[in-house]
């Protein structure tokens, strides 16, 4: 796994990779892919986000149904806050 922030750099974190859009759900909400595509001058629909974030749970091993949080950076975060990955990679 990538980054892990402990609370005393809950801000640096947030900082470095973007505020929470979006937590669990079975699939990319309209506006969670308006602020990621905001945030990295994007134009994708929810679907191709939705692709990208299942290629990022199969390259680590993670079941369909694991629900961790998205930032509007793209960063895939399991719940103590620790980064798998971006997006943006699996696109």
């Amino acid at each position: 796994m990538g980054s892990s922030f402990g609370a005393s750099s809950v801000g640096a974190a947030q900082r470095i990779l973007g505020k929470v859009v979006q937590t669990g759900g079975n699939k990319i909400n309209r506006n969670t892919a308006d602020a990621l595509n905001k945030a990295t001058g994007s134009t994708l629909a929810p679907r191709e986000w939705g692709r990208g974030l299942e290629a990022l749970k199969k390259d680590y091993g993670l079941p369909n149904n694991h629900h961790g949080k998205l930032t509007e950076y793209g960063f895939y975060l399991d719940e103590a806050g620790e980064a798998f990955g971006n997006l943006l990679d699996y696109l």
